[in-house]
C-alpha cells in the first residue's frame, strides 16, 4: 500500500511538473484595435493589432481568417501582441467576417465573428475582451 501512494505521488508531481494538460489554463485575448487605409486605386489595407497573453506563458499559435479566402498564422508567439496587416481587393463597399482563433497547444480560443466593413467607418477602433 506505501509503494502505491509513493507511485501515485510520483505521478502526480510528474504531472504538475511536465504542465500536463489536466491544468492548463487557456490563452487570453485582451484586446484588438483595427485600423484601415485605402492603398490604392481598388485596394484597401487593414492593421490589426491583439493584444494576448498565455497564464502558463505557453507560446501561442494565432490565425486570422481574413474572410475572403485567405488566412494567415504566427506559430511560436511569445510576445504580449501581434501585429498583422491584410489588404482586401475592392473598390466598393464590402463586409468581410474575420475570425481570429488562438492556441497554445492545449487549449483553444476563438473569437466571436469580427464584421468588417470596408472602408472602415472611423480611422481606429479598439475592442476589449
Amino acid at each position: 500500500m506505501k509503494k502505491f501512494v509513493l507511485l501515485a505521488l510520483v505521478l502526480t508531481l510528474v504531472l504538475v511538473m511536465s504542465g500536463c494538460f489536466l491544468f492548463n489554463r487557456k490563452p487570453v485575448v485582451e484586446s484588438i484595435e483595427i485600423s484601415g487605409a485605402k492603398t490604392g486605386e481598388a485596394e484597401y489595407m487593414v492593421e490589426l493589432t491583439l493584444t494576448l497573453s498565455d497564464p502558463d506563458n505557453d507560446p501561442l499559435t494565432v490565425e486570422i481568417d481574413w474572410g475572403d479566402g485567405r488566412s494567415d498564422e504566427f506559430s511560436e508567439v511569445t510576445t504580449e501582441t501581434v501585429e498583422a496587416s491584410h489588404t482586401y481587393s475592392t473598390d466598393d463597399t464590402a463586409t468581410y467576417d474575420v475570425v481570429i482563433t488562438v492556441s497554445d497547444g492545449k487549449a483553444v480560443v476563438t473569437l466571436p465573428t469580427l464584421k468588417l466593413n470596408i472602408p472602415l467607418q472611423s480611422e481606429s477602433v479598439i475592442l476589449n475582451f
